[in-house]
């Protein structure tokens, strides 16, 4: 890949790709394959300028061939990137915030005061209802008090204060829903195993193992089922004909010993 040195120190280079986009994934395969690379730190990528900031502490050529042999369609470099990451999510959140925060600059730089009087009150029909529900039920959460703020504001006619309060929760779950969603994923990507391969070590494990596996072979799970209930209600029956006529003579223990194999 053809890339261009923009600024460089001692243990740290700002490289720009020559390439005309670069897509949210293709970031994701070059961050993961230069994090790969012997000797560097840290990476970050950023897509909409096609810039890579790397930090390394090791040989400056060694990083330099390394970034000249990279292919976006390289197996290997794919294969170095997790099923989960954040890149895609942080997006999406950041478009959100930033579309909310313009929508907001522009009611109030643009919009006459009737229209943004119409707006507030038709999106203050979300809260007050969420906090009616509150109510009805029995509860005294946030939601009441946030119904609470814009009712009062818009009986009062001050519908900027209404806008200003509906902005600002508005914000606030946007910024509750990333936080939540980056947890969920950061916690997937953490407990993902990410393994290839698996060794089964000789010996013990693996000829019980075996065991096991040729016991399922013969026995399945519905015959077991069908065959350890009916010895169970035999054994029941012939534990109460043992309380009547006395003990009873000893049964097989066939059932006990499929239930533990091997």
């Amino acid at each position: 890949m053809k890339c261009t040195i923009l600024h460089q120190s001692p243990g740290r280079m700002r490289v720009h790709l020559a390439c005309r986009r670069m897509s949210l994934r293709e970031a994701d395969i070059l961050e993961y394959y230069l994090k790969n690379v012997p000797g560097v730190t840290a990476v970050k990528v950023f897509d909409r300028t096609q810039d890579a900031i790397i930090t390394y502490q090791a040989d400056r050529t060694a990083l330099i061939r390394a970034l000249a042999v990279f292919s976006f369609a390289s197996e290997q470099a794919i294969a170095l990137v997790p099923e989960h990451t954040s890149r895609q999510l942080n997006r999406e959140y950041e478009d959100k915030l930033v579309l909310t925060v313009c929508r907001r600059a522009f009611s109030r730089l643009f919009l006459p005061y009737p229209i943004t009087t119409a707006i507030a009150l038709f999106r203050s029909v979300k809260y007050i209802k969420e906090g009616l529900k509150a109510l009805w039920h029995g509860k005294l959460s946030v939601a009441v008090l946030d119904a609470t703020a814009v009712t009062v504001s818009m009986l009062r006619g001050d519908f900027n204060t209404a806008g200003s309060v509906m902005f600002m929760l508005r914000l606030g779950e946007i910024l509750e829903e990333w936080t939540h969603k980056k947890s969920v994923a950061d916690l997937a990507g953490a407990m993902a195993l990410n393994v290839d391969k698996v060794w089964l070590q000789s010996g013990g494990q693996a000829g019980t193992a075996r065991r096991r596996a040729g016991y399922a072979d013969r026995y399945p799970p519905g015959r077991y089922v069908r065959r350890c209930s009916a010895r169970r209600s035999s054994r029941r029956g012939r534990a109460a004909s043992s309380i009547r006529q006395g003990p009873a003579a000893p049964h097989s223990a066939r059932c006990a010993a499929l239930a533990a194999p091997g």
